[in-house]
């Protein structure tokens, strides 16, 4: 597709989004004369397909209890397998890059999804887990749809990004204001 001027950018991207998102547009527009039950059902099957499931709680157990049994090997696999390598720098620990890069795995895992299930329905989340699949993909490479990519992924995730930064901030302080 990068060969085609056409295709390499944002109307290529718009345009993939469209054809992958029409057949969930097409069924929320009759979605009027099915019945309350399956609306719901049709709603929750796509929220549930777009909640990532990469089992964060289980590798996080897994270094816990290597860590907490001073097992240092499964400790070291288990936090290699954590750490995004774009978000280490040469002044983190292990324990604070597996920190900062639980955060954003939850967050584009499961904070974002149900930030844009709330505000735009089905369709929402399903083009947020769209958009951030393909930029996975595809951001190592150089081209304008890859960056069309990135900067779509960065439009969806800035307010589901604030909000989740305002409430982590906002328990951070409760923990410190109540004893006990």
């Amino acid at each position: 597709m990068a060969q085609y001027k056409f295709w390499d950018g944002i109307f290529g991207l718009l345009i993939v989004l469209f054809i992958a998102l029409s057949g969930l547009i097409v069924l929320l527009c009759f979605e009027s004369l099915l019945p309350l039950i399956v609306q719901i059902m049709i709603s929750l099957v796509v929220l549930i397909y777009c909640l990532s499931s990469k089992n964060l709680d289980t590798r996080l157990d897994k270094y816990i209890s290597a860590v907490d049994k001073n097992n240092v090997d499964v400790a070291t696999e288990s936090a290699e397998g954590l750490i995004n390598k774009l978000l280490f720098s040469e002044n983190d620990s292990n324990e604070l890059a597996i920190i900062k890069s639980s955060l954003v795995e939850s967050h584009k895992s499961a904070f974002a999804v149900i930030f844009w299930f709330l505000i735009l329905g089905a369709v929402g989340a399903l083009l947020y887990r769209l958009v951030n699949e393909i930029n996975n993909e595809i951001s190592e490479l150089e081209s304008e749809f890859a960056d069309s990519t990135s900067r779509l992924i960065n439009i969806l995730e800035g307010p589901s990004l604030r909000l989740m930064q305002l409430g982590l901030a906002f328990g951070g302080q409760l923990v410190d204001a109540m004893p006990g």
